[in-house]
């Protein structure tokens, strides 16, 4: 597995140097994003965050640890949901369990804030919405370090957005983020077309989801999804083992991917667990990398509070 080099931003305060390039990329969106919150951490105003995972988690540490700076005092529940499209959007055995593990962790909730790292459509952050509203939660805002749109297109007019509605069994349903949130708000850092953490974050955070079999609402440690699912692999990893050149036909990539003792090479290599090197990798790099929270939880605390 990678291990990610050492990167020393040009003009960090204090000369701090961070371990991750993608956690020092994040800083301008996510100083932006706390500057937008402010108002809410100086009243103490959420006793709950809600991390969208794998995703969210660094971006929600990274939160906890500013309010318990800001509020020393305050207890904060923190709850990390499997999120993306691992969250249940029909009403069945899985999505009951997904609420009824929403409802026991939120019994002592009163304002929550989801927390994602990239707000793209704004689906998963709808369903989790939906879901705590259906557990009870009324009091509900939403914070990214980036999105695609400003927060006004989640659908502020829900009458007139193509999307604001949707006709069920039971007549029409408001189906825009905004719409459901009601007097919630949305903060958004930055609006971006991607972000940093997006192509690394199960190696930061390191837990992943399982996506396919034995669902769970809350993520679970790389080596569990190896052994239930398997590993994923990065496009130059399969074509390495198919042995794929990028001067081949479709013909040739066709032929090698059908190859059984390639296949077999293949569904050997997934399944193989992590090595101790692995495991010894994986752990160092959460443990920088919630080093790295620090450093910029307390760096975004001087730029925010120290300049009033």
């Amino acid at each position: 597995m990678e291990k990610y080099n050492k990167f020393k931003e040009e003009n960090l305060s204090q000369n701090q140097e961070l371990h991750f390039k993608e956690l020092a990329l994040i800083e301008p969106a996510a100083t932006a994003l706390v500057e937008k919150l402010k108002e809410n951490i100086n009243k103490n105003k959420y006793d709950t965050l809600v991390s969208d995972d794998v995703g969210g988690r660094l971006v929600t540490l990274l939160l906890r640890e500013i309010i318990r700076k800001r509020n020393p005092n305050k207890n904060i529940e923190t709850i990390f949901l499997a999120g993306g499209a691992t969250i249940p959007r029909k009403d069945n055995e899985k999505y009951q369990i997904f609420l009824e593990y929403l409802k026991n962790r939120t019994q002592n909730s009163k304002n929550v804030l989801i927390v994602t790292q990239y707000i793209h459509s704004g689906e998963t952050v709808l369903q989790i919405v939906k879901a705590l509203k259906k557990v009870g939660i009324e009091n509900i805002d939403i914070a990214a370090i980036t999105s695609q749109k400003k927060y006004q297109e989640y659908g502020n007019d829900i009458y007139s957005s193509y999307r604001s509605f949707r006709l069920n069994k039971y007549g029409y349903e408001v189906n825009s983020l905004l719409g459901v949130l009601e007097e919630g708000e949305i903060f958004i850092g930055q609006e971006q077309s991607s972000n940093p953490l997006i192509e690394n974050h199960q190696k930061f955070a390191g837990v992943d989801k399982i996506e396919r079999n034995n669902y769970q609402p809350y993520p679970t440690t790389i080596s569990k999804k190896i052994e239930i699912e398997g590993r994923e692999l990065s496009t130059e990893e399969i074509k390495e083992i198919f042995e794929v050149k990028d001067t081949d036909s479709r013909r040739t990539i066709l032929k090698k991917i059908a190859d059984p003792q390639k296949i077999a090479k293949y569904q050997e290599f997934i399944k193989r667990p992590l090595s101790e090197k692995e495991k010894k990798e994986i752990k160092e790099n959460m443990k920088l990398a919630r080093q790295d929270i620090k450093i910029l939880a307390q760096r975004i605390i001087n730029k925010v509070w120290n300049k009033d």
